[in-house]
């Protein structure tokens, strides 16, 4: 074990106890020496500790620290991958630096507080969201460190091609708006499920045989599609919908974390199981329990050695791409890939047809309306350390409040990789950008609930001379607005209330609350 001590500076060791998806491109890159921000996540202990979120990333030749600032001064040694590291102490609490890398999304700490009557070591788990990287000036920034990925501008469906000479004949499902996946049917039941990032996938139809001249890179699914391990949270919404719940066996949230009651009944049942997370499933458990299908969510693109150890071990795996459709419709329209791999074509489609004819009814009216002057608008919340996260324009909340008609005030930087959806940025910034805004919606996911405007206060004192909190115009939105992708009709419609006339959508309003 080595003692690390004083931002990131090793001193003496001691003994211590204790695409055009045919051509994707294999992108290595390395951040510009500087400083940056990502959120952070604690878990472990008893849930009195904390740590400032977001946390300062520091890139110098070529490594990268994260500065770690806990809630007390009463840590007084911090231990990773068998190395001890020493605090700095800042305004009264521990400040550790501690080595980072952004194929790691959590790592397993062990911290030692003399807050109790007797030093004692705690299990801890740092959650890093590297999706959420962002430069000294709050612009989102891809780490891309040993990431295999496809570049945006090339990301895209290559021809289609038959998967086999014997299958017959081949017919596209007609998509609406979706553009990360497709679909082929073929004669005899034969279903071909392709995704953006080169998966192929084909299911093949009860009392068929597998054809015998496949590609060996097509993966192979017998109907039924069941036994499935979902870790993609937001797909959950999509089995829900079509009423396929029964379809799966695991699970990478535990009961009472689902948006969805019927999903926490099953998992309090024991009909679906908790199997980890996405960077630490739980192998032996998917093993035993046969597990056909693991469904993972563009998050394992930052820890590819699961994904490898998964194959590895047998199990199929595909990644769930909706997060990179631009169009929340194109997000919805997902059901019917779903649809389309587990047979139930006609719910997924009763499904998404819902909510296109309730967006797209939304837009034809903004679309006559189509006034000089748009109202403005920003998600928002505040963090720990006096900083404030926005969604940028790329995120499909904020894509829908445009197709509701309105201006979105944070813009997307050019180039912006697909799926960096949020940016920290100074409280001097918020101000300029947010002052004058007509609607500010404060997003409750990671900051916790609020009740009333005036709470918002003790974070930021100014925002009481702000325009939105002098017109009543500021909105709580509701978690249950994620892990529902299936209501992004009727999202949009509570968002179009709020735009055109700042009232809520009575008392049947679900989404947002006026604070």
């Amino acid at each position: 074990m080595m003692f690390i001590g004083g931002c990131g500076r090793k001193s003496v060791p001691a003994s211590v106890s204790g695409n055009d998806v045919s051509t994707a491109v294999e992108e290595t890159q390395t951040l510009p020496d500087g400083e940056y921000s990502v959120e952070v996540t604690l878990e472990g202990g008893s849930g009195k500790a904390s740590i400032s979120s977001p946390a300062k990333i520091i890139m110098e030749n070529g490594e990268m620290n994260a500065e770690i600032i806990w809630s007390s001064s009463n840590f007084d040694y911090l231990i990773l991958d068998g190395t001890k590291y020493l605090p700095e102490i800042k305004d009264a609490r521990s400040c550790f630096y501690i080595p980072v890398s952004e194929d790691r999304a959590e790592l397993d700490i062990k911290a030692d507080t003399t807050a109790m009557s007797k030093p004692h070591e705690i299990d801890y788990k740092l959650i890093f969201s590297w999706e959420s990287l962002c430069d000294s000036s709050g612009e989102s920034v891809d780490a891309g460190v040993a990431v295999s990925s496809v570049k945006s501008e090339s990301r895209q469906l290559s021809e289609h091609v038959s998967i086999s000479t014997e299958l017959g004949n081949a017919r596209k499902m007609d998509l609406y708006y979706a553009e990360e996946f497709d679909v082929w049917y073929y004669d005899g039941g034969y279903r071909e499920l392709r995704t953006v990032d080169g998966n192929r996938i084909l299911v093949i139809p009860e009392g068929k045989d597998i054809p015998s001249d496949l590609d060996s890179d097509v993966k192979v699914l017998m109907d039924p599609v069941d036994d499935i391990y979902l870790v993609s949270t937001a797909s959950m919404d999509y089995f829900d919908k079509t009423d396929s719940l029964d379809r799966l066996k695991f699970a990478s949230l535990e009961a009472g974390k689902w948006e969805s009651a019927g999903v926490n009944e099953k998992m309090a049942s024991g009909d679906i199981i908790y199997a980890g997370k996405y960077s630490s499933p739980d192998y032996e458990l998917l093993k035993a329990g046969e597990c056909k299908l693991v469904i993972e969510n563009t998050m394992i693109l930052h820890s590819p050695q699961v994904s490898e150890k998964l194959e590895e071990l047998g199990f199929t795996v595909m990644i769930d791409m909706s997060s990179y459709e631009p169009d929340p419709l194109g997000r919805a329209e997902w059901i019917r890939f779903y649809g389309a791999m587990l047979g139930c074509e006609e719910k997924a489609d009763e499904a998404y047809d819902k909510q296109r004819i309730a967006a797209e009814k939304v837009r034809s009216e903004v679309a006559a309306e189509n006034p000089d002057v748009k109202k403005t608008a920003l998600i928002f919340y505040f963090t720990e350390n006096g900083m404030v996260n926005v969604k940028t324009s790329s995120d499909y909340l904020a894509t829908m409040i445009e197709q509701c008609g309105a201006e979105y005030l944070y813009k997307s930087p050019e180039g912006q990789t697909a799926g960096s959806t949020s940016a920290t940025i100074s409280s001097e910034d918020f101000y300029s950008m947010a002052l004058n805004a007509d609607i500010l919606i404060y997003n409750t996911t990671i900051s916790g609930n609020v009740a009333s405007k005036e709470e918002l206060t003790a974070d930021y004192g100014l925002i009481t001379g702000f325009a939105a909190y002098k017109n009543d115009e500021i909105y709580r939105m509701n978690s249950n607005v994620f892990q529902n992708p299936m209501s992004a009709g009727e999202i949009m419609e509570e968002m179009y209330l709020l735009i055109t006339s700042g009232e809520e959508a009575g008392d049947d309003h679900i989404f947002f609350d006026r604070l």
